[in-house]
């Protein structure tokens, strides 16, 4: 399903990702446990590097590189509230980084496919980020630091 979405997704209006409805579960709570999976997933995976023999010694810089990127630390929080369902400890700098408000439109149209859009929100600090952006920022930065260190990506 990942490979259908990705492959159909769009950017429709600001940063509300569109997609058609044939691709799409009826179930918005399936799309919501695969962004709280995503940002754990993205945070934890510093722990499969850190314990992996073939990276262990060429990632000894990884926790400083999670504080000193703003996505990843929000990441961190973002992962760690919603494993913990409580934010006591913040590489943010906020305890009140969190999910906020869903937002979801349904384009109809004669001759066009039925498209549903949906947006999340993320707040953390005095900002509100788009989840699939701040999802994208912290893919480019595991990218960059993997080449940094000279491990596949």
């Amino acid at each position: 399903m990942y490979a259908r979405i990705a492959a159909s997704a769009s950017s429709s209006s600001g940063t509300i990702r569109s997609v058609p409805a044939s691709v799409l579960d009826t179930r918005t709570s399936s799309y919501v446990d695969e962004m709280y999976s995503f940002f754990e997933n993205c945070y934890h995976l510093k722990d499969r590097l850190k314990n992996d023999q073939a990276s262990a010694r060429t990632v000894t810089d990884i926790e400083a590189m999670i504080t000193n990127s703003t996505s990843l630390s929000i990441c961190a929080d973002l992962a760690n509230g919603s494993k913990h369902l409580t934010l006591t400890t913040s590489r943010s700098g906020d305890l009140a980084t969190r999910f906020g408000p869903k937002h979801f439109s349904v384009s109809l149209g004669p001759g066009m496919p039925t498209r549903i859009s949906a947006a999340y929100e993320v707040h953390s600090g005095s900002s509100i980020w788009d989840a699939f952006s701040l999802a994208e920022e912290c893919m480019q930065e595991w990218r960059r630091y993997l080449t940094r260190q000279g491990l596949p990506k």
